[in-house]
């Protein structure tokens, strides 16, 4: 069987040129999208999208949000979240009104210095994808705070 494959591959003869040329042909075969084809993808393609955005509300409004408002101590109006943030260690979690955290966000609590460190978020606060917290005592964020981590 590797033989032939290997023939196949190499095109060794007319046949397995023949062959090669069958399955290259098969591989790069698509539906054509032209004006007759288009408005049904068109739909297609508006169904897709609207099915992937419920089933995210769906997970993030069932699942994500109160799952992580169980592990805060106080949470404000409106929290909008896309992930579950990862919470390591154990601590106080203050929230305030209209936060939005977005992505991936870490929060490890480092229990050596106190028994329960604290993260305070103030109102109006927006915290970018791959934000990490290790907290020994308190981190306070203010309110209106636009918080972005940048990659290199």
């Amino acid at each position: 069987m590797r033989n032939i494959v290997i023939g196949i591959k190499k095109q060794e003869s007319k046949g397995y040129k023949l062959i090669f040329t069958f399955i290259n042909s098969i591989l790069r075969w698509s539906i054509p999208v032209n004006r007759i084809t288009k408005p049904f993808f068109k739909l297609l393609y508006l169904l897709h999208v609207l099915i992937r955005e419920f089933s995210i509300w769906i997970v993030k409004s069932l699942y994500y949000e109160p799952l992580f408002k169980s592990q805060c101590f106080q949470v404000g109006k409106k929290l909008w979240i896309e992930k579950l943030p990862y919470i390591s260690g154990t601590g106080k979690i203050h929230l305030g009104n209209n936060i939005r955290l977005s992505g991936k966000l870490g929060i490890g609590f480092n229990n050596k210095i106190l028994s329960k460190p604290t993260l305070i978020i103030g109102d109006n606060t927006f915290i970018g994808h791959n934000t990490s917290f290790t907290i020994a005592k308190c981190i306070e964020i203010g309110s209106t705070v636009l918080l972005l981590v940048e990659l290199q």
